[in-house]
């Protein structure tokens, strides 16, 4: 009949705002999210608070939904998390290693891409694990990272996309 659901309306309209929180990071709400809820934490791992809003529980509920669908093409390496952002074919690294393979690579957890892929050159069993992987890690260069929506073409996140990725199609009855 053509009339779209609430309930995909509004994921589409709250993945929105994941989409500004980590692409407008000086907008007063994005600072005010990373002081108050995140605190130098990543934002696909940080636990849900038990005392916060409904608001942001149910972004943070968004999560797994979601990663896969904000992917990095990477620059200068600065901007995205190179443990925790989706920015290598195979997806965010936190997913293929344990929390011990993070630890013993003594890459910090905090590591921007730009900082992983430096300690990397050090050789290591976790570089020596990576270095046998078919996929190339990316070669820096002097562009700004840029965070790309696999949801539309264009790689730019529109709220049109996110529901017709979301919906559910069914065949057309006469």
């Amino acid at each position: 009949m053509g009339i779209r659901s609430i309930r995909v309306s509004n994921l589409a309209a709250m993945i929105k705002h994941l989409w500004i929180l980590f692409t407008d990071k000086e907008s007063l709400w994005c600072k005010w999210i990373h002081s108050n809820f995140l605190k130098h934490k990543n934002f696909w791992i940080v636990p849900k608070p038990t005392s916060c809003s409904w608001a942001w529980k149910k972004l943070l509920g968004l999560r797994d939904l979601i990663q896969l669908q904000f992917r990095w093409n990477v620059g200068d390496g600065s901007s995205a998390s190179f443990w925790f952002d989706y920015w290598h074919p195979r997806g965010p690294f936190y997913k293929i290693f344990s929390n011990r393979d993070i630890y013993c690579s003594s890459i910090p957890r905090l590591a921007t891409i730009r900082t992983g892929l430096a300690a990397l050159t050090t050789p290591s069993s976790f570089a020596g694990v990576i270095a046998t992987w078919e996929e190339p890690l990316p070669n820096l260069n002097g562009e700004n990272d840029r965070l790309v929506w696999l949801g539309h073409p264009s790689g730019t996140y529109s709220s049109a996309s996110a529901w017709n990725l979301l919906r559910t199609r069914k065949p057309l009855s006469h």
